[in-house]
């Protein structure tokens, strides 16, 4: 069980980041 939220937890965060990453880059480029 404690695997399965792990990997929930870390897919979710991911998705966040690249998210993140992505907004940052284009204010950046603008």
């Amino acid at each position: 069980m404690v695997d399965k939220t792990r990997i929930v937890v870390t897919g979710v965060s991911g998705r966040m980041g690249q998210m993140l990453i992505k907004t940052i880059a284009e204010s950046d480029t603008v």
